[in-house]
């Protein structure tokens, strides 16, 4: 019995390291009791008063995650459940990203009789990957510069010195065509070497 009350000690300390590790807020719901939930739920939330799930989405949830969101809390029995990640809309106007997790129990008739779960804060994640995208697309346009600036100054080579070559041998007439047509080729020639920087 000693032991089994220390095995039992050791679980919970474990558990209670892993919890503070991840950083999830944990709640329940019931229908004796209602919904109750730890301190970590109310720092995400910025609620002290825990909200059922109508309230979660009225109050908490983005406007322009909702459907998602009440698609996604759609119970079909007893089981483990993700929900959607989605924003929340904070009372100080901050908005962070969520990540639900539970478990649903019920009884033989099916009926539900509790929910037990937790909220991970996913907001620094979903902040990395937007960086990420935003880099991924530099990186594109970059490539694309640097691809379209090679070839323009592949033409260029060609038409800059046919344009000298011509330069002393046109009529006076055409003269200022020709200065201007190299102007324009040395002016393309300087916005490659912009592009090449850029990329």
């Amino acid at each position: 019995d000693q032991l089994r009350k220390k095995a039992l000690r050791a679980s919970d300390d474990l558990l209670r390291i892993a919890i503070n590790a991840t950083g999830i807020g944990l709640w329940t719901s019931d229908p004796q009791n209602g919904v109750t939930w730890d301190a970590r739920m109310q720092e995400i939330t910025g609620h002290a008063t825990p909200l059922n799930s109508q309230e979660w989405t009225e109050r908490l949830v983005h406007p322009d995650d909702r459907e998602a969101v009440d698609k996604a809390i759609t119970l079909g029995g007893a089981g483990v459940f993700v929900g959607a990640a989605h924003r929340i809309l904070r009372p100080d106007g901050e908005i962070r990203w969520v990540l639900p997790v539970g478990n649903v129990t019920t009884d033989a008739a099916g009926a539900v009789t509790g929910m037990q779960g937790g909220i991970l804060d996913i907001t620094r994640q979903r902040e990395l990957e937007e960086q990420l995208i935003q880099v991924q697309k530099l990186e594109a346009v970059g490539s694309l510069t640097a691809g379209v600036a090679h070839n323009f100054n592949n033409l260029l080579m060609a038409i800059i010195p046919t344009l000298e070559m011509l330069e002393p041998v046109v009529p006076p007439s055409h003269q200022p065509y020709v200065e201007d047509a190299v102007h324009a080729a040395l002016r393309g020639a300087e916005l490659v070497r912009e592009l090449m920087t850029f990329a």
